[in-house]
């Protein structure tokens, strides 16, 4: 079975990495120890040498550039930037081309510690 996009590109976007804050990354090093602390009691080994392996990091936001090549040579997959919800017909068809999609959101911090907007 093929699977064909619907054409409309409005959802995709591009990651403008060089313009992330120092408070965007800051927050990014609180999510990303929140999560890979469970992670490490709770996940697959194979994940987390991957995660390494690909460039993630806890003290910048990932570069998708950076980790795409990575992720690339690993996989034959990459990370493919939207910015929201993208129908189900165009969700498909990136998988069907090993592209997972990622929406890109701007972490801030809150009252409440840091929060996607």
């Amino acid at each position: 079975m093929v699977i064909e996009a619907s054409g409309d590109q409005s959802h995709f976007t591009t990651q403008d990495w060089a313009s992330y804050t120092p408070e965007q990354h800051d927050v990014w090093s609180v999510l990303y120890d929140r999560r890979m602390t469970e992670l490490r009691e709770t996940g697959s080994r194979l994940f987390l040498d991957r995660a390494d392996a690909i460039g993630l990091r806890r003290d910048r936001v990932p570069d998708l550039n950076e980790v795409n090549q990575m992720l690339g040579e690993l996989t034959g997959w990459k990370a493919v930037p939207v910015k929201g919800f993208i129908p189900a017909k165009d969700f498909f068809a990136c998988i069907a081309r090993r592209s997972w999609v990622r929406r890109l959101s701007s972490a801030v911090w809150s009252d409440r510690g840091p929060r996607h907007r």
